[in-house]
């Protein structure tokens, strides 16, 4: 009896053991499947719909721009990646804040292209109206370039609504001076600028960052020499961005406040540069949306819809390169 017992249990573990593995394989497969049916689904969309799509990867579900909103309506930091050249994602980046200020009109704008040492122009400029257009344009104009005109209508919206435009950045030179003597040697009033502890110990971050400048070697902006140092520089631009929006919630001390970030797909895609930098500095639920490029729906590819890209995707066409190579020389 006991014999007979001890098999029966045995087959109990077995065949349980064989569910299990059916049920895994069947999710596994099914997941693949429902990914397949989206892909095939958006290659078979017309590009001009397909660009006012977005896609939850956590969901793995495709969504309208209402349904966003109100999934990401409560996170304190919301960043929103682009293209610098492409009109679209400035666009997406100002309806998003139009709707997140309808929510709640405590909401900040942090921006790449503007400097911490500017903060007390921008607030007298966006919070106290005390500053003309043509005055904060003649300050931070620079810092933008020639793509300052596709901020334009973000800084203007700020404006008239009274919202805190946050300085996220320092400039180059002060980025190259600490390379150069390393932050113990930098002034005081330097120090408060730029971001002391730097990591550049993740792997996937640096392969990220050498993949993407890999072109520049080739078009002579920067040489294999100069590498190494370009990645620490670019570590130094994420780390301080990322104090900086965590600087925003240290100052401001209230729960209710949410800030918008908004900078290039390099600072944002993966969450391993401002994200993850900022959020170790100061905890807070975010999201991230993420542009994908392409000129053609049925040139979709099952790697354009990678769920560690981040939170959210939105689709649109392809950045317009006109003047961008000469504004990369310029910055780098």
């Amino acid at each position: 009896m006991r014999k007979a017992t001890l098999i029966l249990a045995a087959l109990m573990i077995i065949f349980g053991l064989s569910k299990l593995g059916c049920s895994t394989s069947s999710t596994t497969e099914g997941t693949g499947t429902h990914m397949n049916k989206i892909l095939t689904q958006l290659q078979n969309t017309p590009t001009d719909e397909l660009y006012t799509k977005f896609f939850d990867t956590a969901r793995q579900e495709l969504i309208d721009f209402p349904t966003l909103i109100e999934r990401i309506k409560n996170q304190k930091a919301i960043y929103i990646a682009e293209g610098h050249t492409n009109n679209a994602h400035h666009q997406l980046q100002l309806n998003v804040l139009k709707e997140i200020y309808k929510h709640n009109p405590k909401v900040a704008v942090g921006m790449e292209f503007t400097h911490r040492p500017q903060q007390k122009q921008l607030d007298l400029y966006s919070k106290e109206h005390r500053l003309s257009e043509d005055k904060i344009t003649s300050i931070i104009k620079g810092g933008f370039g020639g793509w300052y005109a596709m901020y334009l209508p973000i800084i203007q919206y700020a404006h008239d609504k009274r919202l805190t435009i946050w300085g996220l950045n320092v400039s180059r030179q002060l980025k190259k001076k600490m390379i150069q003597v390393g932050w113990e040697n930098l002034t005081p009033k330097e120090q408060k600028l730029i971001a002391r502890d730097i990591d550049t110990s993740n792997k996937d971050h640096k392969k990220f960052v050498m993949s993407w400048f890999k072109g520049m070697i080739n078009m002579g902006i920067l040489t294999k020499e100069k590498m190494e140092a370009f990645y620490t520089l670019q570590c130094i631009w994420d780390e301080t961005m990322g104090e900086s929006v965590a600087n925003y919630f240290k100052k401001i001390n209230d729960r209710s406040v949410q800030i918008i970030i908004i900078a290039g797909s390099g600072h944002i895609k993966y969450k391993f540069n401002i994200p993850d930098r900022a959020a170790k500095r100061y905890q807070m639920t975010h999201k991230t949306l993420i542009p994908i490029e392409i000129a053609d729906s049925r040139l979709l590819k099952a790697e354009h819809l990678d769920s560690k890209l981040g939170d959210f995707l939105f689709f649109s066409d392809l950045s317009p390169r006109e003047g961008s190579m000469s504004q990369m020389k310029k910055r780098y």
